[in-house]
C-alpha cells in the first residue's frame, strides 16, 4: 500500500515537474539521457491571455462549465499559453481544487491574475461570468491599444535623427550654400 502511494506520488511529481533531460526509451525501459525538447521558452503575453479570454467567453457562452471550457480550448492555444492552462488541468486531475489550481497559475504569471480572479470568483459564488469576461476583455484590449500607441509614439521620436541626417545635408547644399555663396559674391564684388 505504501509502495503504491509512493509510486503515485512520484508520477504526480514527474507530471507536474518533468525533468527535461530524462526520457524512457521504448526499446530499453531504463531511464536514459536523450535529447528531449525543453518546454517552450516563449512567455505568455497579453495577446495570449486575450485569446484565451475570447475562447473562454465563447465556450462559457455556449453553456460549458469552466473546467470543460479550459479542457476544450487548451489544445487550440499557442505553446506557452497551452503549457500554463495544461498545468492547471493537471493539478486538477491530481486532486487539487480548481480554484487553487487557478490561483497557482496567477502566482506563476501575473498576466493571468485578472482572468483567474474572475474565474475563481465565479467558481466560489456560482455567479454568471460572461459579462465580467466581456469587461475584462475590453480592459485588456484597451491596455494592448495603449501599448501599441506608445510604441508608435516612440517610433516618431526615434525616426527624427535618421531623417535629420538625410535632409540636413540636402538643405545645406540647396539652400545655405547658394545663399552664402551669393552673399560672399556680393560682398567681394561690391562696387567702390
Amino acid at each position: 500500500m505504501i509502495t503504491l502511494a509512493a509510486l503515485s506520488f512520484a508520477l504526480a511529481t514527474y507530471l507536474m515537474f518533468p525533468m527535461p533531460g530524462l526520457a524512457v526509451s521504448k526499446q530499453n525501459p531504463k531511464i536514459q539521457k536523450s535529447k528531449v525538447t525543453n518546454p517552450p521558452t516563449e512567455k505568455v503575453t497579453n495577446v495570449g491571455v486575450m485569446n484565451t479570454l475570447r475562447f473562454l467567453r465563447m465556450c462559457l457562452g455556449s453553456g460549458m462549465t469552466i473546467l470543460d471550457a479550459l479542457t476544450f480550448i487548451c489544445p487550440h492555444l499557442p505553446a506557452a499559453t497551452q503549457a500554463d492552462i495544461n498545468s492547471v488541468l493537471i493539478q486538477f486531475k491530481l486532486g487539487k481544487p480548481l480554484t487553487l489550481a487557478l490561483d497557482s497559475l496567477a502566482l506563476q504569471n501575473t498576466l493571468w491574475l485578472p482572468l483567474t480572479d474572475s474565474l475563481i470568483a465565479s467558481l466560489v459564488t456560482g455567479s454568471p461570468i460572461h459579462e465580467q469576461l466581456a469587461e475584462l476583455e475590453q480592459a485588456i484590449q484597451t491596455s494592448l491599444d495603449m501599448a501599441t500607441l506608445n510604441r508608435i509614439k516612440s517610433v516618431a521620436v526615434k525616426s527624427v535623427l535618421p531623417l535629420g541626417l538625410c535632409f540636413l545635408p540636402a538643405f545645406f547644399l540647396l539652400a545655405v550654400v547658394p545663399l552664402v555663396a551669393g552673399l560672399m559674391n556680393n560682398f567681394f564684388n561690391f562696387p567702390q
